[in-house]
């Protein structure tokens, strides 16, 4: 139970992150990348958003609700980060200067090894 409750937390944590930054690219038309005409941020959004469901899902639904929320957001992230150490000046940066696609990689592998937790415990 404490394992899906902080995976249900920490989803949370990434869904109110992504809904910053799709709140501030609605506004500006800036502040995260896009995809076309899709800002990534939404995508992370909604990956986020499945995570959380995952918690509260019956154990038949709960794994394949997470990975196919968890699947985009920890790629999404992986390029992030990738590319921002060879260009730099990818990912959209917290107050302190800090890339928010570092701060989502890291994200992603804590909601998959609470993920891991939840599945354990079935």
């Amino acid at each position: 139970m404490i394992f899906r409750l902080l995976l249900t937390l920490t989803g949370g944590l990434g869904a109110y992150g992504a809904g910053a930054l799709v709140a501030r690219h609605i506004e500006t038309g800036s502040g995260c990348p896009t995809i076309g005409a899709i800002p990534i941020c939404a995508v992370v959004l909604a990956g986020y958003v499945l995570v959380m469901a995952a918690a509260i899902l019956p154990k038949g639904v709960r794994a394949p609700v997470f990975f196919t929320g968890w699947t985009p957001v920890a790629a999404l992230a992986a390029v992030g980060v990738t590319l921002e150490l060879i260009t730099g000046d990818i990912c959209p940066k917290t107050p302190g200067g800090i890339p928010q696609c570092y701060l989502s990689a890291a994200l992603a592998l804590i909601v998959l090894v609470l993920m891991m937790g939840v599945m354990r415990r079935r």
